[in-house]
């Protein structure tokens, strides 16, 4: 007993060029507000997803240069990287 495949119809994409023409048409007849609006947000949203968050990067002359700014421990770097390191892996 075969088993039957159901029967697809391809529908080809139109152009890029020609997808953007029918949009913008369809948005300038457009009269519904909450529509345009929900188009809108959904632009600005896509739009901010696809900018990639990255992360901060720090130089160590950065991270001194952060750390000298706190006067109150008279430590060098490498003394509160040192207490650092012990605090955190008991060494």
């Amino acid at each position: 007993m075969k088993a039957k495949e159901p029967i697809m119809t391809y529908i080809s994409m139109p152009s890029t060029s020609i997808m953007r023409g029918r949009l913008i048409e369809a948005l300038a007849n457009e009269n519904d507000a909450s529509f345009i609006q929900t188009m809108y947000v959904m632009m600005v949203q896509i739009k901010k997803e696809s900018y990639t968050k990255e992360p901060a990067k720090y130089s160590l002359s950065e991270l001194k240069g952060i750390l000298a700014h706190n006067d109150s421990n008279e430590l060098s770097y490498d003394e509160m990287r040192m207490a650092y390191m012990k605090d955190k892996f008991s060494l």
